[in-house]
């Protein structure tokens, strides 16, 4: 297994290097043929999300190439359930990508909710726990 890092998931999306691009389908193409598991964190995810928001995307764009990366069968993405659903909920709410991953991963956990004071956990169906 190869844990594949941000760059090259960027590189994948925006094909901004031309040499790095190709280099980069090359090797994921290559991976496949010889059947390598490349492994995708979802911190690499919430990078991908925020890297794409400093280039101005929407949040329908970025949700696109967050599911298009996670359907790519080259490619084996963690707790793929909970990047679907916090996607969703990125695209739906105006909250960043990590309090939308946050939010999924307890709703699907089975966790009580979320302990913070930030109140964009109550726009997202979680409950949020105040430490107040």
């Amino acid at each position: 297994m190869i844990l594949v890092d941000t760059n090259l998931l960027l590189r994948s999306i925006l094909q901004d290097d031309i040499a790095q691009t190709k280099a980069t389908r090359v090797f994921f193409d290559r991976a496949q043929k010889n059947k390598v598991p490349l492994v995708i964190h979802e911190l690499a995810i919430a990078e991908v999300a925020w890297v794409l928001s400093k280039r101005d995307w929407s949040r329908d764009q970025i949700g696109i190439s967050i599911l298009e990366i996670c359907a790519d069968e080259r490619f084996a993405v963690r707790d793929m359930e909970v990047i679907e659903a916090a996607t969703n909920l990125y695209i739906g709410n105006n909250v960043s990508f990590i309090d939308a991953f946050q939010a999924a991963f307890a709703n699907i956990h089975g966790m009580q909710g979320v302990l913070s004071f930030d109140r964009d956990f109550d726009k997202l169906g979680t409950k949020r726990i105040d430490p107040k």
